[in-house]
């Protein structure tokens, strides 16, 4: 008993070896926030991606302690504390880098569209973004009345919806990947329906663009159209489509879409939206 005590006692020297060398163990778990992971073996990337995770289950569950957010401006997120948010490595470095280009995020949207992170992750951290107020820009002359010539926003390519300010790869395929749903944009509120826009970058897409040509479509007759062909419609999901089926039999015929609205369920603030490709006739 008394050799085994003997073990657990140590002189005035060993204690301080003992505790510099929990210094030295400090020290270099504090300097991995400084290394460049771009040479890192791919079992620390490992670790290094399963602590990313920990921090955000942190985020997302509001269970740590010590982890508060405050209102920031995302253009001078740091690596640190891009990582302490949830953002990974390739996410981070891509804000940098546009950010090393003296380029400024202007928007929540733009976040997204700069560094690629999960709409998840932008739903947490996005309402403690704080972007400084622009100021208002007043010409000191009397602008003549030019006409800006505006492009058809049926027939505007990819390249063409990125020359707006504020409308990346992302924001332009989403535009056109919409516009092909609708079969053509029929009027302009309908920007409004593509997720991602804002009122601001809607407001400069319509200053380039507008709806030149509505796009020419053939109304499907309420009163013969089969459940799945409903359906298939802009606005209108199987559940709806159901319940116009339902409401069709029941009364043998429907005399005006407006009649639509009295459908219990039926998205009736949609109704002139719907009435682009319906017809009782």
């Amino acid at each position: 008993m008394k050799s085994i005590k003997s073990h657990f006692v140590f002189n005035k020297q060993e204690r301080n070896g003992i505790f510099f060398l929990l210094f030295l163990i400090v020290v270099f778990q504090s300097a991995c926030f400084f290394i460049d992971f771009s040479d890192v073996p791919e079992e620390k990337l490992l670790a290094l991606q399963k602590q990313e995770d920990i921090y955000k289950k942190n985020i997302e569950t509001k269970h740590s302690d010590t982890l508060k957010i405050y209102p920031f401006n995302p253009n001078y997120l740091n690596d640190f504390k891009g990582y302490v948010l949830g953002m990974n490595i390739k996410e981070i470095d891509k804000l940098l880098t546009y950010r090393a280009e003296n380029k400024y995020v202007n928007s929540t949207g733009e976040f997204q569209e700069i560094t690629g992170v999960s709409d998840s992750l932008l739903q947490i951290i996005s309402p403690y973004f704080k972007f400084p107020k622009r100021k208002k820009f007043v010409h000191n002359y009397t602008p003549k009345n030019e006409v800006v010539e505006k492009r058809d926003l049926n027939t505007a390519t990819l390249e063409d919806l990125k020359v707006v300010y504020g409308i990346g790869d992302k924001l332009s395929e989403r535009i056109v990947k919409y516009r092909t749903l609708l079969g053509g944009f029929s009027v302009d509120g309908q920007l409004n329906e593509v997720y991602g826009l804002s009122e601001e970058t809607i407001a400069m897409v319509l200053k380039q663009f507008g709806i030149k040509e509505p796009p020419k479509i053939e109304k499907l007759n309420v009163n013969k159209a089969s459940l799945k062909q409903l359906s298939r419609l802009p606005y209108i999901d199987y559940a709806i489509a159901e319940k116009i089926v339902s409401y069709r039999t029941d009364r043998l015929k429907i005399d005006s879409i407006e009649q639509l609205a009295k459908i219990q369920g039926f998205p009736d603030e949609k109704l002139n939206r719907i009435q682009l490709y319906l017809t009782t006739d």
